[in-house]
């Protein structure tokens, strides 16, 4: 029955996507404008959803998300809204650094020097990427 559920929300979250770009700019046919990337993720997300909803029909099994995974969705889901109204403050580096030292640490108890360096380094990398390749500004240090 969850995954049914689901499958219904994220179904009708796609459709609403894919409709909401029809509002975004337009361009000519050799630049498809803002509007391309949007689609094609709800487009994707709709098969997705149902291909979940048939699987849920027609193999009638348990959801295991109910049993055991709720309590982790749930904290991943409290500290992803925690981060979003973190940057602001704390700025992009050491947001997500500390996002994702903790939900490392949460999920997977490892060594702490081990996730506190994957944490350090995945962010350093998108920084990099976003910052200085591509001349993107992300949130700085804000108190």
């Amino acid at each position: 029955m969850a995954d049914v559920l689901v499958s219904a929300a994220f179904a009708f979250i796609s459709i609403f996507v894919f409709f909401s770009t029809g509002r975004f700019p337009e361009l000519n046919i050799n630049d498809p404008g803002p509007a391309l990337f949007p689609k094609m993720l709800s487009v994707i997300l709709l098969v997705l959803s149902v291909a979940l909803l048939l699987s849920a029909v027609f193999k009638r099994r348990k959801a295991v998300f109910f049993e055991h995974g709720w309590k982790k969705v749930l904290f991943t889901v409290l500290l992803l809204l925690l981060y979003y109204f973190s940057l602001d403050i704390l700025g992009f580096l050491v947001s997500t650094s500390l996002f994702l030292i903790i939900l490392i640490r949460y999920l997977e108890k490892r060594n702490l020097l081990h996730d506190v360096a994957i944490s350090v380094g995945f962010t350093f990398l998108i920084y990099s990427v976003f910052q200085l390749l591509l001349n993107v500004p992300l949130p700085e240090f804000g108190i």
